[in-house]
């Protein structure tokens, strides 16, 4: 299967491409998002318990705010928590 794409090589000008249609191999998503693998080095400390996310996790919202939530992060950045989750157990 090919995946269809535009790219726009000058004003007024676009040439359409194809490639085919296959996730990524880790490495082409490493070195196309250089802090990709930091991230991943995040995510498995904080899976092997080694990275206490307590000291970054700052708020725990109910998803039904979650319209509140986002309404405040767009119009008040600053204030915002470092860290929010959705806990999502408390789906009602």
């Amino acid at each position: 299967m090919k995946r269809k794409t535009i790219a726009f090589t000058t004003v007024g000008q676009a040439e359409l491409l194809e490639s085919d249609l296959r996730p990524p191999a880790d490495d082409e998503v490493l070195a196309a998002d250089p802090g990709a693998a930091r991230r991943e080095k995040a995510l498995a400390l904080g899976a092997d318990g080694r990275l206490d996310m307590s000291k970054i996790l700052s708020t725990v919202y109910a998803p039904r705010k979650a319209p509140a939530v986002y309404q405040t992060l767009a119009g008040h950045p600053h204030d915002f928590p470092v860290g929010a989750v959705f806990d999502w157990k408390q789906l009602s």
